[in-house]
């Protein structure tokens, strides 16, 4: 019963996440959305026991991912600097 609701609740979370992300104007909290909306899809594949996808989600996508979008982030001028 509650493994079906978070089934159910879990795409969802995930798709409003990725929406905000999208919204936002700070570059570094966009990247970090994404970095949760990525641990949020790796819990999902946890739980339909797809552990080896879980583990290379965590890695690539929270981890890899993550750190290149704030290092790009980084390294691109402000507008209000230039």
């Amino acid at each position: 019963m509650v493994f079906d609701i978070v089934h159910m609740v879990m795409p969802i979370v995930i798709v409003i996440i990725a929406f905000f992300a999208m919204l936002l104007k700070d570059l570094r909290r966009a990247a970090l959305m994404v970095a949760v909306m990525s641990l949020l899809l790796s819990f999902e594949f946890f739980l339909l026991d797809a552990l080896f996808v879980a583990l290379v989600q965590i890695v690539v996508g929270v981890g890899l991912t993550t750190y290149l979008l704030l290092r790009a982030v980084k390294m691109t001028s402000r507008l209000e600097e230039v």
